[in-house]
């Protein structure tokens, strides 16, 4: 069943995918960036390069892992454009992990007392299947899975070192202790945010760890030390800039607002309302397993508490706490007498508000406080086909004579249709990537080999690409 429910979500995933080339974020294009430095160590045969920059490389604020992730695995597929539906689908696997590890999660300690096999719904599988449909539908999780984003990776890693913590204190051994170091070490290296998200439900689920913990910081140490020792300096300042950012809002809304999207679009109200139902029950007929998972969820959930201490609010910093409410859910839904109610509620209230987020417009409500002036970065979103002419473009040129490229009129992108850099900003990566060299000159001019003019829509002519997200239309013309 868990099986079942995977390649359906990963199925409506890649259509997603396959219907959305929107240009991308301004802070996704960063991380393309950066993960194309790392791949042209790979296409040049620098190995090693390859393997010191995704350690300790310096790719500007955040850790080089993410990237080299994702450098990697474009390297793999053969370059080409990153939005490419195989290339972006790397992002999928931090939920897939997210899924995976809280399922496994809810099923060990729903098992902690064992329990005879039974088909699909004996309490370990309930947990199970329970979790594993919350995780899969949690909007933004999903929305950062769709993205470049590390945070998207973050949301499985975290839910990855609390599943190991948890079988690291039941087993108490060296290498468990290793094991634990090295994945916290790793989160380490894919966002700075792992620490404040992972520090209290990794040591509330390790609690049987002791005097284990030693060997645990100190291989994370070895794993993360050496990139946060040659950045000293750059981290120092990148967390000054952070905590002393000035707030916009009340301290009042500042505290509300992480639990308010929790509710709106962090958990969404399919989740946070299967996470109460569960942990009342857990909390009531639980037996020593369950009330450990309770204890858990709860302080993994804190983490949106230690983050309302930040200025800066993005909801995307606190999604890594979301697959809590999943545990909670699959944690109660064992205990109830019939097993079934909760793991189809979960599947089909989950798919549905996921459906809904992914298909219709969004937006913000009222009752979630404002706390920055500034746009607000869409993950979860309709997909978007409109590329804005940068397909149309790349085919004209691979025909035309030798020449440049003339821009006239290149639009700024409204953040009402994405967060993100003027139209022209985007042109000359996307021709790299699409293996064309030709000089680029803005404004019109009648030695171009290809002359690109944007026009309102009112003077569009047959031939004309249509550019519907700006209400514009391309004219592309091969002299």
């Amino acid at each position: 069943m868990r099986a079942f429910l995977l390649l359906i979500w990963l199925a409506g995933s890649l259509l997603w995918l396959s219907q959305d080339h929107l240009i991308r974020d301004g802070d996704e294009e960063g991380h393309v960036g950066a993960a194309e430095l790392l791949r042209l160590h790979l296409d040049g045969g620098e190995l090693l390069a390859f393997a010191h920059d995704a350690w300790r490389g310096d790719l500007g604020e955040y850790p080089p892992l993410y990237p080299a992730l994702v450098g990697m695995w474009w390297w793999l597929g053969g370059s080409g454009q990153p939005g490419a539906v195989p290339i972006r689908a790397i992002n999928l696997l931090g939920l897939m992990l997210a899924a995976w590890a809280t399922a496994t999660l809810a099923a060990r300690l729903q098992n902690a007392r064992g329990y005879e096999p039974h088909p699909v719904l004996h309490p370990e599988n309930t947990a199970a299947i329970t979790a594993m449909a919350l995780v899969l539908t949690l909007p933004l999780a999903n929305g950062l899975a769709r993205h470049f984003m590390p945070e998207g990776l973050l949301v499985g890693w975290v839910a990855l070192s609390v599943l190991t913590a948890t079988w690291t204190s039941d087993r108490g051994d060296n290498p468990s202790l290793a094991v634990l170091g090295v994945v916290l070490g790793v989160g380490m290296l894919i966002k700075q945010t792992f620490a404040p998200l992972a520090i209290l439900p990794v040591v509330v689920a390790g609690a049987g760890i002791r005097t284990g913990w030693p060997l645990v910081l100190f291989v994370a140490s070895v794993v993360a030390g050496p990139w946060y020792l040659d950045h000293w300096a750059d981290q120092s300042r990148y967390v000054s800039q952070s905590v002393q950012a000035g707030p916009l809002g009340s301290q009042w809304a500042h505290l509300q607002y992480y639990p308010a999207a929790l509710l709106h679009l962090i958990g969404g109200p399919v989740a946070v309302a299967a996470a109460l139902v569960g942990a009342i029950i857990a909390a009531r007929k639980g037996s020593k397993g369950p009330r450990r998972g309770l204890a858990i969820a709860l302080a993994w959930l804190l983490g949106v508490a230690i983050l309302a201490f930040i200025p800066k609010k993005y909801p995307r910093l606190a999604a890594p706490v979301a697959p809590a409410l999943a545990l909670l859910a699959g944690l109660g839904a064992a205990h109830l007498r019939r097993r079934e109610v909760l793991p189809v509620a979960a599947v089909v209230g989950g798919t549905a508000w996921l459906v809904w987020t992914s298909t219709t417009p969004p937006h913000t409500p009222s009752w979630v406080p404002t706390v920055d002036e500034k746009c607000p970065q869409r993950w979860i979103r309709p997909a978007n086909p409109d590329d804005m002419g940068l397909s149309a473009i790349v085919d004209a040129l691979s025909v035309a004579p030798e020449g440049a490229l003339a821009v006239a009129h290149a639009p700024e992108i409204p953040c009402a249709v994405q967060t993100t850099h003027p139209w022209r900003n985007h042109l000359d990566p996307y021709l790299r990537r699409a293996g064309i060299e030709r000089d680029v000159v803005d404004g019109t001019s009648r030695r171009a080999a290809v002359q690109a003019t944007f026009l309102p829509e009112a003077l569009a002519e047959p031939g004309d690409v249509a550019v519907p997200s700006l209400e514009l239309v391309l004219r592309i013309e091969t002299r």
